[in-house]
């Protein structure tokens, strides 16, 4: 399946949830960015240890957020009307294993990022599916989900860095308009690579 296609898809599994989707991501950002607050050194000790706490409710709330996150998006590409807002929350019955999982991506990420940029550009396209395959399959261990997505994709990872690269133009108006433009980016953006997650696994599937 092109870009094209799986954009074309996105545009069309959002016509008459665009508000809703707009909604979900931005929550979804709200909450995920605590892990990155930031204070600056002149700032009072008090919102130090705010910013502190912040970033440890951010890291435990990133794994059930971003899964949740996925099973909206999967739930909007397979049937929008069985997407609903609660989907962002659905996920924290998986707490553990979301956060042990996050913490091995981040940690595996960081490791190849520091040795050189490349590995860990590769190591995050690796393990990119890992969240929708939790969500499609519970009984899965956090181990297991890495290791599927790893599989998963093998000889794909360049589609999907040149699929997220097809982006750059909308990051950029994004930007431009101070931010504004990121209320559709992200929405398009996620529909798109979860249309590329579902493809994938519809391969993989057929391969079996």
């Amino acid at each position: 399946m092109t870009r094209a296609v799986l954009k074309s898809n996105a545009k069309q599994q959002l016509k008459g949830k665009w508000g809703l989707a707009i909604i979900v991501c931005i929550i979804y950002t709200f909450i995920t960015q605590a892990s990155t607050a930031s204070t600056s050194s002149s700032l009072v000790q008090e919102t130090d240890k705010i910013v502190i706490t912040l970033n440890i409710v951010g890291w435990l709330l990133y794994g059930p957020i971003t899964a949740g996150l996925a099973k909206f998006t999967l739930n909007l590409a397979r049937d929008k009307e069985s997407a609903k807002f609660s989907d962002l929350f659905s996920q924290f019955k998986l707490f553990f294993k979301l956060l042990l999982m996050t913490i091995v991506i981040n940690l595996a990420v960081v490791l190849g990022t520091m040795l050189l940029i490349v590995p860990g550009i590769i190591l995050a396209l690796m393990f990119s599916q890992s969240y929708y395959i939790l969500v499609e399959n519970p009984e899965l261990s956090f181990v297991e989900c890495l290791s599927r997505s790893a599989s998963m994709m093998k000889g794909h990872k360049m589609e999907l860095f040149i699929l997220e690269l097809s982006f750059l133009g909308w990051f950029i108006l994004s930007i431009i308009s101070f931010g504004i433009g990121f209320i559709w980016y992200m929405p398009y953006y996620e529909m798109t690579v979860t249309n590329f997650y579902l493809n994938l696994n519809k391969k993989e599937i057929l391969d079996i």
